[in-house]
């Protein structure tokens, strides 16, 4: 029961590892903005997002199952603390995404070809 919180933040890191690590294939490749590339930072934004909301409430959730069967239980609290970096990061992963469909509208605009 300790471990779980560990171990689902350990699967979302290798979901975010596994998706950049496919991202740093296409970009070796020379060719930046694509489609897919946009779609999987957003997917990293969004699993960073869970991250930093699933991550306090599993460890809460796991102690408050751990300390209940005990003695201590009234003693205590059941409490849940939030970090602001982790959401900011997500954010800023998210705003990237969008920069990256952007560039693939641009790419895609005859007018500008050559630019992108």
């Amino acid at each position: 029961m300790l471990a779980l919180p560990e171990i689902v933040g350990s699967l979302f890191l290798l979901l975010i590892l596994a998706l950049l690590l496919v991202m740093a294939r296409t970009l070796r490749a020379g060719d930046v903005f694509v489609p897919v590339n946009a779609r999987r930072l957003s997917v990293v934004g969004l699993t960073v997002l869970a991250q930093a909301v699933l991550a306090p409430i599993l460890s809460a959730l796991t102690a408050e199952m751990l300390v209940s069967a005990t003695l201590m239980a009234e003693q205590v609290p059941f409490a849940v603390t939030f970090t602001g970096e982790y959401v900011l990061l997500a954010f800023l992963i998210l705003a990237l995404g969008e920069v990256f469909r952007r560039g693939t509208k641009l790419r895609a605009d005859a007018d500008t070809d050559g630019l992108v």
